[in-house]
């Protein structure tokens, strides 16, 4: 199942903005907000890694996951036109083993989105804080 040709995501004013599908490829696909210009786009990615396990000595020593990550970039053109390029992300790193249950990935996302929805956390990221 793919998504549709458009996606509909709130910013941080909560508008809806669309990201209409740009370019489409069997693990990746390229969106651009519709309001936005070809100099300054604002950009969304969808990308999909499948990586098996390895093995060694006939054992496997890491699992086989499944990498799945949504990003969205804004490019902006200062007046000197140096093009700057900021790029939020979020990647689900997936092992495909039968312990990890739905309830796991979703605390996890929770936990993710929970966290970067507080301004002050991001304010504390951004000043380098661990």
């Amino acid at each position: 199942m793919a998504y549709p040709s458009t996606i509909t995501v709130a910013n941080f004013a909560a508008a809806n903005k669309d990201f209409l599908l740009n370019n489409l490829s069997g693990t990746s696909s390229d969106r651009i907000e519709s309001t936005s210009t070809l100099t300054n786009p604002v950009k969304m990615a969808i990308r999909h890694n499948f990586v098996p396990s390895k093995v060694a000595n006939g054992k496997p020593v890491t699992d086989a996951y499944d990498r799945h990550t949504v990003s969205f970039s804004k490019q902006v053109t200062d007046i000197d036109d140096f093009v700057h390029v900021v790029t939020a992300s979020i990647t689900l790193t997936v092992p495909r083993v039968t312990d990890l249950t739905r309830t796991d990935l979703n605390d996890m996302l929770a936990f993710a989105r929970n966290f970067t929805g507080v301004v002050l956390n991001i304010d504390a990221l951004l000043r380098n804080e661990s």
